[in-house]
């Protein structure tokens, strides 16, 4: 069996991620796992759930809500 998977960045005029950095960039495979990183924030975010219904599970919220958590390599953290 081939499963297909795709990668990209998030710096693209069609951003898939626009609350995340334009420097985050991504894998993604079978049944929306996916890989995140994102360089500013010294982060790394493995999703391997399985979601049926895309309208159950907002990416773009979770991931943005996950890295907004980590503060911006350049700061100094609180």
């Amino acid at each position: 069996m081939c499963v297909g998977a795709s990668s990209a960045t998030n710096s693209t005029p069609l951003k898939r991620f626009p609350d995340l950095q334009d420097d985050a960039y991504y894998a993604h495979g079978y049944e929306k796992q996916i890989v995140m990183v994102v360089p500013s924030r010294d982060l790394v975010i493995v999703r391997l759930g399985f979601t049926k219904k895309s309208d159950w599970w907002d990416e773009n919220a979770f991931f943005s809500g996950v890295a907004s958590a980590f503060p911006l390599s350049s700061e100094e953290p609180n």
